[in-house]
């Protein structure tokens, strides 16, 4: 997730960059033409990975999650939920650019990844001050555990 935040961060600046430097008429030409993708710099696709769900799912049917604290257990189902809209998103993302035609221009996919970093980067970042919140929360719950008691 950390890369993904940085990349996105970083390619919002060369979008930023694209938008105010490129003329009217190179906005409007085909996307393809002048080189597709390559004529976008530090593109490296759309800088998403899957996220896994297999732990969450196994602890369910493994019923670990009636031990489990249920603050710790109600931000534990909060990430996984999150998770699956993630990987929505990112799966809506790779779609629309897998399905963009020949005829497109440069100004379109500007938009697109315009959308898909805004989309992106906002969840990432929410996404990853949970799971460090929860970390925290595991942690904690973990420390009052293992404490001797007087």
């Amino acid at each position: 997730m950390d890369y993904s935040i940085t990349y996105h961060t970083a390619f919002s600046s060369v979008l930023d960059s694209l938008w105010q430097h490129s003329d009217q008429s190179r906005l409007y030409q085909n996307f393809f033409e002048k080189h597709g993708f390559s004529q976008l710099p530090e593109w490296q696709g759309i800088g998403t990975s899957t996220m896994q769900r297999l732990a969450y799912e196994s602890a369910v049917i493994s019923n670990v999650f009636p031990e489990m604290e249920p603050k710790l257990l109600e931000q534990i189902s909060r990430i996984y939920q999150q998770l699956g809209i993630y990987n929505a998103i990112r799966e809506k993302l790779l779609s629309r650019l897998y399905n963009i035609d020949s005829d497109i221009k440069l100004v379109d996919v500007l938009l697109i990844l315009e959308i898909a970093c805004g989309e992106t980067f906002g969840f990432e970042k929410q996404l990853a001050a949970d799971c460090q919140s929860t970390l925290d929360l595991i942690r904690e719950t973990t420390d009052t555990k293992l404490r001797p008691s007087d």
